[in-house]
């Protein structure tokens, strides 16, 4: 036995194949693409400041071609003269702290003369980079 609702949904079925499908709306009307125009390559060369400016970066010209290369290098060896004049300071200190444990001295005068004699080779050192900066 069928029962009333089997023979409801039958019915819908037959009559849902029977319509016919709903139309489909037409497809829309796509711009064209656009075309590309052919760029120029970039140029990655800086250009050189004029000789009127006098273009002077930290105190060093910047007129030469390799100027930059020039000024950072210069840069770099100024920020290294307190390293410079200190560091040898210490080690001759600890050497001649060391020694002085070494050799059982109740005073540490090595270490004295270790910190005395590290200035002067620091003071050789700065005054080297200082040279070296003026060119």
């Amino acid at each position: 036995m069928k029962s009333e609702n089997e023979d409801d949904s039958l019915e819908d079925i037959e009559s849902a194949q029977s319509q016919p499908p709903p139309e489909v709306p037409p497809a829309p009307q796509l711009p064209e693409v656009p075309q590309l125009q052919k760029a120029e390559k970039p140029s990655w060369q800086l250009s050189r400041p004029s000789r009127k400016s006098g273009g002077r970066l930290f105190g060093f010209s910047t007129d030469s071609p390799d100027s930059a290369t020039r000024t950072y290098s210069k840069v770099v060896m100024a920020a290294t003269v307190a390293t410079s004049l200190i560091g040898p300071m210490i080690v001759f200190a600890l050497v001649g702290f060391w020694l002085d444990g070494k050799l059982h001295h109740q005073v540490a005068y090595l270490a004295g003369i270790g910190c005395i004699v590290g200035f002067f080779a620091g003071l050789v050192s700065v005054m080297d980079i200082l040279r070296r900066l003026k060119k």
